[in-house]
């Protein structure tokens, strides 16, 4: 292995050759620079465009994107059996691309051809709102969307970490500049997409403004089958559940088991372990005993046979995998809340926005396209990274000694009251805007402009840009010191945490967030029109009620963590 990270493989004519390294990342990191760019451009302004040009009410806009968000939070999981099982990260990868790249394709077809979607409607209202075939071709484009997510999202982190396969003191020196690095190369794509390609979606076109990602998810599929010949492609070594579920039999089976006092006496098989302990097993640990049971050697057994049944009888180091993501599920669980509340910002805040004066002057005749302002959410997600990490890391190693600074947990944390803070200033801004309109008599007028400036909306956007990324990547970074610490397989191999990580849209919160928004809106006055406006203003309100809890959920979880042995550096 090279000093960058490269591995000899021997080929069929047992040739040695280099693959993966630091010259492999070009391509990974143009592939993802690329899908982050079409994904935000597809999915930032997505609720202008139901709203906008298939003529929805807002709550239902809301909730068929929150569904479909909720459904790309499920298929990941389906990525990673499907990556772990047979397929391998890189076909994964590449399947999902296309299958994602298709979703595009058939949305900016149903934008540009007008047969395809409703006739313009200017006032916004009496509008014709969407035929059902119109519909099932939106639905059909969003689904495929979620469906190539789960091939792309589970995996694409974890096949760029198998390019790497560096020495463990550099990994850990260079694991946190790492994640910085892919979130600011990723936030630099995200500024360029919600700027240029909301614009055109607004001011020239939806055909244009839904081409222009499409262009840039075939580029990063381009990007990525080019740089194939050089990629370390890690061949499948089974799917990590048959492995859980077989610790869970197998204890079960042996409920009534004595325990041995010394664990030097449980099943240990190398051989068995070599495929996926291929940094080192993983030592007995006292929680969870119960499950150590799976492990005990009866008299009947026969634990040296080729034909030993893992069902019946599995080795401490698998033992010791499901114990490790038992641990870590108290800490991800917090999160569900978290993105309960960020998953308005891509519905109601932009939508607050819309209806708000959009003039940089008074003086200008250009407007801010609603969408834009989430521009201030990436903005502070790149000043904090950069500031993080050359101001606040180097001072608190002075009083700390740790290398990074502050520990995951208490990274996670500022994550969390960041958020919690975010959502109170969203919902006083939000009395302000409502009281504004009230004054001046437009309660009942969604589509006439307040007489309050946009930019009122700059401090939860940066609050939340500032609460989004600490917590994820924190969570990113504490399962990798989770796998560094107690080298567990199969966190690594369930591409990639995320199967356990609700930090990124889960489908539990996205339910809570889509009973908050439609379901409390649906309840509000005959008009749906009136709608925009006070279920703007129970859904701020219903998200201040919800994360405020989030701060007593961290600490119980953080607790509950420590008694499981969970360990944050």
């Amino acid at each position: 292995m090279s000093s960058d990270g490269q591995m000899e493989i021997h080929n069929d004519g047992g040739q040695k050759r280099k693959l993966g390294g630091l010259r492999t990342m070009p391509f990974i990191f143009c592939n993802e620079i690329c899908e982050r760019f079409a994904s935000t451009g597809f999915h930032a302004n997505m609720i202008t465009y139901l709203t906008q040009q298939l003529n929805m009410p807002l709550a239902k806009a809301s909730n068929i994107l929150t569904n479909f968000t909720g459904l790309a939070s499920l298929t990941p999981l389906i990525g990673a059996l499907a990556a772990d099982s047979f397929a391998g990260r890189f076909w994964t990868i590449s399947a999902g691309s296309a299958i994602y790249e298709l979703g595009l394709i058939s949305i900016t077809i149903s934008a540009a051809l007008p047969v395809l979607h409703p006739p313009p409607c200017k006032n916004q209202v009496n509008c014709q709102e969407a035929s059902p075939w119109q519909l099932a071709v939106l639905y059909v484009s969003l689904f495929l969307t979620s469906l190539g997510v789960g091939g792309i999202k589970p995996c694409v982190v974890v096949f760029g970490a198998d390019q790497l396969n560096m020495s463990l003191s550099k990994r850990k020196t260079a694991k946190w500049s790492y994640f910085n690095l892919y979130f600011f190369a990723l936030g630099v794509a995200t500024l360029l997409a919600l700027t240029v390609v909301v614009y055109v979606q607004d001011h020239v076109g939806w055909g244009w403004g839904l081409g222009i990602p499409c262009i840039g998810m075939g580029l990063a599929i381009m990007a990525f089958v080019i740089g194939s010949p050089l990629y370390y492609k890690m061949k499948p070594a089974g799917s990590p559940f048959t492995r859980l579920s077989q610790v869970v039999v197998a204890a079960i089976r042996k409920r009534n088991a004595i325990r041995p006092i010394d664990s030097d006496l449980l099943y240990h098989n190398r051989e068995l372990d070599a495929a996926i302990a291929k940094d080192g097993r993983l030592l007995h640990t006292n929680q969870i005993k119960f499950l150590d049971r799976a492990a005990i050697i009866t008299e009947d057994e026969k634990p040296d046979s080729d034909s030993s049944n893992l069902w019946k009888l599995c080795t401490v180091h698998r033992v010791e995998e499901l114990k490790s993501i038992i641990r870590i599920i108290p800490i991800c669980s917090t999160t569900i809340l978290l993105v309960s509340a960020y998953s308005h910002q891509q519905s109601f805040s932009i939508q607050q926005a819309r209806s708000m004066n959009r003039h940089i002057s008074n003086n200008n005749s250009f407007q801010i396209p609603p969408a834009t302002m989430s521009i201030f959410n990436t903005l502070a997600l790149l000043i904090g990274l950069v500031a993080y990490e050359r101001i606040l890391v180097p001072l608190a190693r002075r009083y700390t000694k740790n290398p990074s600074g502050i520990t995951c947990l208490q990274r996670m944390g500022i994550g969390f009251v960041l958020n919690i803070l975010s959502t109170l200033v969203a919902a006083v801004i939000e009395i302000k805007r409502k009281s504004v309109a009230s004054k001046h008599g437009l309660l009942d007028k969604p589509q006439t402009m307040i007489p309050i400036s946009v930019f009122w909306l700059v401090p939860q956007f940066s609050l939340h840009g500032l609460a989004e990324k600490p917590a994820s990547i924190a969570i990113r970074t504490q399962n990798t010191n989770t796998r560094r610490l107690e080298r567990t397989t199969t966190l690594q191999q369930m591409a990639p945490p995320k199967v356990l990580m609700v930090a990124e849209k889960p489908s539990i919160a996205l339910s809570i967030a889509s009973a908050l928004s439609g379901g409390r809106m649906s309840t509000r006055r005959g008009s749906t029109d009136v709608h925009e406006f006070d279920g703007t203003f129970l859904g701020y309100h219903a998200q201040y009620r919800v994360t405020s809890v989030i701060g007593h959920v961290f600490r119980f979880s953080t607790k509950v963590s420590e008694l499981g042995g969970y360990r944050s550096v």
